[in-house]
């Protein structure tokens, strides 16, 4: 099936996908001025709607005609809600800079005063920005401990930041037994100094090139152990001083741990993780999940088998949900959305709240998710609570943010600073105090 329409410098276009029956790998793709354009690529699976997202460039105008199939001929394909629509250079210019002003920016009223608080009249002001209120981040390794120059680069420029390599298994447990994490600590301390804040990278990771030698040589029950034993050391040293792990590390396209001790061996690792440090956000890394659509093992629907995403799901909730990166982003949690509904998760109330966290600013996304929701889950926790406020808040529903609050039977902290952060940014502070 086609689209068509006329393209002057690029076009953008999305749709909704249904493989009727079968998983199908659907691709999307345009034939522009005789020479056919990859675009898209996803997995979507049977019976659930996948959503695609993308855009084209062009250096000419013509017309365009965009086409999905899938290699599976014996597959039927359902496609609606295709929109297809030109845009120029300036038009994708003037789309950014709208997104800053609304996103990015908002107004600030300053009033100086003296020590009793009595306004200045005729004050002259001067605001210098000390440091980036977006959370940049930028990975570093041991070098920079002893490079000040690259020290003074790196603090003036990110506030988040990941080990390369001085957290990994074979660079803190050489020889079995031995471990050493003065690197680590003392690139921990580096980041503390400033204020930095670091993502723990990595429990373990999956692919059989980067293994410490001596794992090689286990038997599958003393590399159960030493797994035991390092998800245990390595997460309970750095409990409280990070703000996240990535806990098995790009398991979509290799799989060292589950060849040897099963399939299902991620999911021991996620749950082992999480009964270590259960505050700590989860990450599964890996690698094409965003940059390139077209490795098709980096797909929401390829993470892993049923049994192993219910078991994660149920016992160690992965937090992949609640990191959306702008429209491609969007794309990956509208997929991983189809994915949880076609398995029968819609219903869990964690997987509800982490999807309309995710769709933040996607008001109608969120509210359909949070309907749904309500047919299990006819109050709300604290986690969905929280979300609500949030989404609500940030796309100025300050009525039903403040509605949601007041009937949620428990707040914490995030539920009052989600409120207040809302108020504030929408010109309503006042309110704060009532």
């Amino acid at each position: 099936m086609k689209q068509e329409t006329r393209v002057f410098n690029g076009g953008g276009f999305e749709a909704n996908a249904l493989p009727c029956d079968y998983t199908a790998s659907i691709e999307a793709s345009s034939p522009f001025l005789s020479m056919r354009r990859f675009l898209l690529k996803l997995v979507a699976e049977s019976k659930c709607w996948s959503m695609l997202k993308g855009c084209f460039a062009s250096d000419s105008t013509g017309p365009a005609e965009l086409y999905f199939e899938s290699k599976n001929t014996s597959v039927e394909i359902w496609v609606d809600c295709i929109s297809l629509q030109p845009f120029t250079p300036e038009e994708w210019t003037s789309r950014q800079e709208n997104g800053i002003e609304k996103v990015r920016k908002s107004n600030v009223r300053i009033q100086v005063v003296d020590k009793q608080n009595n306004p200045l009249r005729n004050a002259t002001i001067s605001i210098q920005q000390k440091r980036s209120g977006l959370p940049i981040g930028c990975a570093i390794n041991s070098n920079i401990l002893s490079n000040t120059a690259s020290q003074k680069w790196f603090t003036s420029r990110f506030c988040v930041t990941t080990f390369e390599n001085e957290m990994k298994w074979y660079s803190t447990e050489r020889s079995p037994g031995h471990e050493d994490y003065s690197s680590a600590d003392a690139m921990l301390s580096f980041a503390k100094r400033y204020n930095i804040a670091v993502q723990g990278h990595n429990v373990v990771w999956d692919d059989p090139k980067y293994q410490a030698g001596w794992l090689y040589s286990l038997l599958p029950t003393n590399i159960s152990k030493a797994v035991f034993w390092r998800v245990n050391s390595v997460m309970s040293r750095y409990k409280g001083q990070l703000i996240a792990w990535d806990v098995v590390n790009e398991n979509q396209h290799f799989s060292f741990f589950e060849s040897r001790m099963g399939n299902q061996e991620s999911a021991e690792i996620y749950r082992l993780a999480h009964a270590v440090d259960p505050l700590a956000p989860l990450f599964l890394n890996n690698f094409n999940t965003i940059e390139d659509h077209r490795d098709g093992a980096a797909a929401p629907a390829k993470i892993c088998p049923f049994g192993l995403l219910k078991l994660m799901f149920k016992e160690a909730p992965i937090s992949v949900l609640r990191v959306p990166v702008g429209d491609d982003g969007l794309v990956k949690i509208g997929q991983v959305h189809g994915l949880i509904c076609g398995l029968g998760f819609g219903s869990y109330n964690v997987l509800a709240g982490s999807l309309v966290d995710a769709y933040a600013k996607q008001l109608s996304f969120g509210r359909q998710v949070r309907a749904c929701s309500l047919k299990c889950h006819p109050t709300n926790d604290v986690a969905m609570g929280n979300a609500l406020i949030d989404m609500y808040a940030k796309c100025v529903e300050i009525k039903d943010a403040n509605k949601v609050f007041n009937e949620m039977d428990e707040r914490n902290v995030v539920s009052w600073t989600s409120l207040i952060a809302g108020y504030g940014k929408h010109g309503y502070g006042h309110e704060n105090y009532k």
